[in-house]
Parts: structure tokens; sequence; C-alpha cells
């Protein structure tokens, strides 16, 4: 795993934040020390691969990265004729999870599109995953790709929805900020690394507030849904049909 060293100095040019080749050869080092529940999430992927399943379904990963939660999902599936659907805008992403997957060896069929997952058709789904990729679709598209979502799943079909959020009261969302900051200053980030890449995120990452993850979810019409883990400022949320 190579370590993200991306803005450890000030060589890098600063500009906003995008998922090149660059930001792939890193990404696994990067998300793993600079967001606190991702390894939980995947655990979640795989737990809800094994439930919720069922034969001759889908199961989509929206904003797919390196395949991990494809992965994650592909080794929990008990079920037949499953097919997974990985959709990435990322072409450096989506060559990098093809390696992934095909070094795995054998496994239900996985499928990568290159397209723009507020644009994606999601059909005959049994598990949707939206793992920390919501936040970088506009909020005007938002509650239209989750009603595409809810109504591409089948009766009883889950989404896996984790987020970057930020608190409505400022004193609160402070207090997370810091927080997470403090998280990566545990994984050996610097103050300057810390700084350069939370510019480089401004206008692109744009967190909801769990309230309004809330209230988009109702929306577009999911039926139960709620949080089932939080730490700083993530957390993740399970949506049912």
């Amino acid at each position: 795993m190579k370590k993200d060293t991306l803005f450890a100095t000030a060589a890098t040019p600063d500009r906003p934040f995008e998922f090149n080749q660059a930001v792939v050869d890193v990404f696994a080092d990067m998300i793993d020390r600079s967001v606190p529940i991702y390894r939980q999430t995947l655990e979640m992927v795989g737990w809800l691969g094994n439930r919720v399943v069922s034969d001759s379904t889908r199961v989509y990963d929206l904003g797919c990265s390196e395949g991990a939660a494809l992965l994650a999902a592909r080794s929990h599936v008990n079920a037949s004729n499953v097919t997974l659907v990985g959709v990435d805008s990322s072409a450096a992403m989506l060559a990098s999870a093809r390696r992934h997957i095909d070094a795995a060896g054998a496994g239900p069929a996985v499928e990568l599109v290159d397209g723009d997952i507020a644009d994606v058709d999601v059909s005959h789904a049994s598990l949707v995953i939206l793992n920390f990729t919501l936040q970088f679709v506009t909020p005007p598209r938002r509650d239209a790709l989750l009603r595409r979502i809810r109504d591409g799943l089948l009766p009883g079909g889950a989404l896996l929805l984790s987020e970057k959020i930020h608190a409505s009261a400022p004193q609160v969302d402070a207090v997370l900020i810091e927080r997470h900051e403090d998280f990566k200053r545990r994984n050996a980030y610097s103050e300057l690394e810390i700084a350069r890449k939370r510019a480089s995120l401004d206008n692109v990452l744009i967190p909801d507030t769990p309230a309004e993850l809330a209230a988009r979810l109702d929306r577009a019409g999911f039926g139960a849904h709620g949080v089932w883990l939080q730490e700083h400022n993530f957390l993740s949320m399970l949506a049912f049909r």
C-alpha cells in the first residue's frame, strides 16, 4: 500500500480535489487514515451481502472507487445468479477496481460502469451501496438519485448510505471537525496536510446534516431507516424499501 503524501508539501499545486491517478495510487491508505468508520462500513456491506441479497438480483455500488465494497459484498453473497454492478466516473478508479476484482478470483459476476452515479439506472436490486459518495453529488441532484435507488430496489431491499456530515449547531460542528482532525493527526497527517486537504475539498465535498439525510430518504419514499454507526463527523445509515 503506497502512503498518501499528496498534500505533504507545498510543492503540490493547490487545486480542487479529484479522483485522478495520483489519488488512486494512494487511495487505500488515504481512506484508511481519513475516514474513521470506513472499515466498519465494509464489514456491514459483507453482513448485508449475506443477509439481504437474494437469488437473481443485483447489488449496486455507486461510486465504487477501487472496488473494496464490491469485493466485501461478493465474498459474502450466498445467493445464486447475483450480479454486482460498480459505477464510477473515474477511469483510473475503475481500472484499479478491475485489477482488484480479477485478482480476487472466482465469484459472482461484476460489471463496472463508467458513468455519473446521479444518472445511473438501478433495477432489480436487493442491495445498493453509497459509501461516502452522495456527498460529492451536487445537492439539487441528491433527491432524484435517492428516489431512483428506492424505485430500483426490490421490496425488502436495502440501501447502505455512509457520509461525512456536518452538525446543524455550529458549536457541535466545530467539535466534530476537531475530533476528526485529531483522528488524522493520530494517523500521522501533518497540520499542513490536514489544512491543504480541507482546502482542496471545499465546494467539492458538500455534507448534509443527519436531519437532511433522513429527510431526503423520506422524500425518496424509503420505509424504515436510521443511523447504525457514527464516529466524529461520519455516519452510516440503513434504509429499506
